[in-house]
């Protein structure tokens, strides 16, 4: 299914231009967005965004492909790969502690 996509021509706060599907309660106002046209997916729509902004990538809200997450170590998995114990459940905390300060 096509759907309607705008870029925006004032970047947000990360100095990247918006692309928003139509509908999106965050897409521009008309004289504040570039039509790009009709498209099957939001990574096409994305890469025409480029054609007018270098820096444009997709809406995190009206994008409707999956996302790449990014996963927040435990501590400690962090103090693990740090100072390569083989078991990390052994650690104490004065052993995290010094490895937190170094």
């Amino acid at each position: 299914m096509d759907s309607k996509y705008f870029v925006a021509v004032r970047p947000r706060t990360n100095d990247f231009h918006s692309v928003h599907k139509e509908g999106c309660p965050f897409m521009p106002d008309a004289d504040k967005g570039i039509y790009l046209g009709k498209f099957n997916s939001d990574r096409d729509a994305e890469n025409e965004g480029k054609r007018h902004f270098r820096k444009s990538m997709s809406c995190p809200y009206c994008s409707t492909e999956k996302k790449v997450s990014v996963e927040i170590p435990t501590p400690e998995e962090v103090v693990y790969s740090v100072i390569h114990y083989a078991e990390p459940e052994k650690l104490n905390y004065y052993q995290s502690m010094f490895c937190c300060v170094n």
